[in-house]
């Protein structure tokens, strides 16, 4: 799922008929929620495979912080992803992407089940629903049922180190 909107033009009527905004509030993958309620509003869309930009990855950067605080706001965008994006499977896919990205992080840094629960509202947001997804549907059905189960075996192992 594409996220970041650099190297993205919109029309201004577009934006101004369509009343497409950054969410207030979220200080993570607001970009990518409005760019992809973007996408869903429909319209022509042109892709140029050119560089546009250069990206330079600094340590500390809000995107490269793996604290608490970095769960919180990817909850955040987690749960005004349905407000923002209409329900096709173009929403259920962001919701994907976001916690896929909020799993490859609780693991990578060694973080409890009880911990990421406590840090974001995976509770709430899964399952993901997956009867209007044509794409990612597998992924989407392989982590609703395989990341209770991840955790599960993981608090198990947890217990008898």
């Amino acid at each position: 799922m594409r996220g970041s909107v650099c190297g993205c033009l919109f029309k201004r009527d577009y934006l101004l008929r369509t009343s497409l905004r950054f969410p207030e509030g979220i200080s993570m993958a607001e970009d990518q929620l409005f760019l992809n309620a973007a996408i869903a509003y429909g319209g022509r869309i042109r892709f140029k495979d050119i560089p546009f930009y250069q990206v330079d990855e600094r340590p500390g950067s809000a995107s490269r912080r793996y604290d608490d605080s970095f769960f919180t706001r990817l909850s955040a965008a987690l749960t005004r992803a349905p407000e923002m994006i209409p329900d096709t499977g173009m929403c259920a896919r962001v919701r994907l992407s976001i916690i896929q990205e909020m799993t490859r992080v609780a693991i990578g840094t060694g973080r409890s089940p009880s911990e990421v629960r406590r840090l974001t509202c995976l509770d709430k947001a899964l399952p993901i629903p997956v009867t209007s997804m044509k794409r990612g549907r597998l992924a989407a059905c392989l982590l609703n049922i395989g990341y209770p189960l991840f955790y599960r075996m993981k608090e198990l192992k947890m217990r008898f180190e």
